[in-house]
């Protein structure tokens, strides 16, 4: 294996200029926005370098029900019109495709695309014989009358770089509707249920060359120590959403990796915090965590900090730069952040060349989740039917002289309605999954209100 690989990394260095290239990472996403109506969105990251470059405008994408559809490029410059992507690194360019599509029914649908091309000289497919294996990515969803639902968020954008020092990639996903996780390595595609040939896993390349290969089903942290032959290499993974222990959805994300020449070191990244790495901590309501970290190198650094407590809806958490190399992550642990799934928190610095190190915490709040206790109301606001199925009523039992802003949370904190009240209101719940929200009403503490 070892010597196969070797001889297709040499033939890659004299071809790789006349070659076309194509598609490197990608993955479809959705949310509903309806009973039977979903938002749609491809994403691929496409190689810049070379010539012959193939460059899609347009992309044609199977809704699972029989139907299919062209949609257009919409993110980037315009170039005669037509949005061009986005530059994100060395070579690569970023493309989005988004649309909107009606379902006649309830079910299980798999939304896919198909490529024709993917990147020539990919070690590991067909070998090295890749530029005309085909490039499929799907994601399978249920679409129920029991609520909505979406897929998973992924924070990580499949760009890192490696070298013979080691590579290292953490998805870092999350799920809105409070779904669990976890991460499964399957076969690259090259169509539905039709895996790409000629494909030797990473596993089994690190095997037969002496060096360490890591993943980890619970983060999706792909980790390997040494690879000793630079080149490119594909790899997929689904991400797989789980509600009261059933799985409800899947992902596909397909990336290829580059094991670049270079011989420079990962980032030093030193960490200045008790909490250990890849162990989950538990916390409670008014804990403080911080995380402060500095980083090193020999190239520019970029400060990565990533997880779902960073979103906007979350004022509680913030990440600061204390200086080019130093940065601080804070996250007061507040009563909407009670949930049963953990949290990922991931830092690190990522090169200008891709090279990049990381270091993941995990943290629960599970203990508070399993403890938690209803709020008392204020006198003044009355929060009804509490348990509520299709709708909660506030009325204010005083006279206000000015309207109080409202927010309603789902149980990882993304806001799932928001308002002005003056006397009363009305929250239509009807569409809501079942569980504990937290309503937040201006000048007063959060409610816990449970929907049936």
């Amino acid at each position: 294996m070892k010597k196969i690989l070797f001889l297709i990394g040499c033939f890659l260095l004299f071809s790789l200029k006349a070659q076309a290239t194509h598609n490197k990472s990608g993955e479809i996403s959705y949310v509903q926005i309806g009973d039977k109506t979903i938002e749609c969105t491809i994403t691929t990251y496409t190689n810049t370098f070379g010539t012959g470059i193939a460059d899609r405008d347009s992309l044609e994408i199977l809704w699972g029900d029989g139907e299919s559809e062209i949609i257009r490029r919409v993110n980037g410059s315009p170039i005669n019109g037509i949005p061009s992507g986005e530059i994100i690194g060395p070579g690569i360019r970023m493309n989005k495709y988004i649309q909107t599509h009606t379902y006649d029914n309830f079910g299980d649908y798999i939304i896919s695309m198909t490529d024709p091309n993917r990147n020539f000289g990919i070690l590991n497919v067909n070998y090295g014989a890749s530029v005309d294996v085909p490039f499929h990515l799907e994601t399978a969803f249920k679409l129920s009358s029991f609520g909505f639902d979406n897929s998973p968020i992924v924070l990580i954008k499949p760009i890192d770089v490696g070298n013979t020092g080691g590579y290292m990639h953490i998805p870092n996903a999350y799920d809105i509707d409070g779904d669990s996780l976890s991460y499964r390595l399957i076969v690259p595609l090259q169509a539905h249920n039709d895996p790409v040939p000629g494909y030797v896993s990473l596993e089994e390349i690190a095997l037969s060359e002496g060096s360490i290969f890591e993943f980890d089903e619970a983060t999706g942290l792909l980790y390997w120590d040494s690879p000793s032959t630079p080149g490119e290499y594909a790899v997929a993974m689904e991400i797989l959403s789980y509600r009261n222990g059933v799985q409800v959805g899947r992902m596909v994300r397909d990336m290829q990796i580059l094991i670049s020449f270079s011989d420079i070191p990962q980032p030093n990244v030193e960490i200045n915090t008790a909490y250990e790495e890849r162990v989950i901590h538990d916390v409670g309501v008014g804990d403080v965590v911080e995380i402060q970290f500095d980083v090193e190198g020999v190239q520019e650094i970029e400060l990565i900090a990533s997880s779902e407590l960073l979103d906007e809806a979350n004022t509680n958490a913030e990440f600061e730069l204390i200086d080019e190399d130093t940065g601080l992550l804070t996250w007061t642990v507040a009563e909407h952040n009670v949930r049963p799934n953990p949290y990922n928190l991931v830092i690190g610095g990522r090169y200008n060349s891709g090279i990049v190190n990381y270091k993941l915490f995990r943290f629960s709040t599970i203990n508070s989740w399993n403890n938690i206790d209803e709020i008392t109301l204020d006198r003044t606001l009355r929060v009804y039917p509490n348990p509520c199925k299709d709708f909660i009523h506030l009325d204010f039992r005083e006279t206000v002289l000015a309207p109080k802003k409202y927010q309603l949370l789902n149980a990882i904190g993304k806001i799932v309605d928001q308002g002005e009240i003056i006397t009363n209101e009305t929250i239509n719940t009807s569409n809501f999954k079942a569980g504990i929200y937290f309503l937040k009403v201006e000048g007063r503490e959060a409610y816990k209100v449970i929907v049936d």
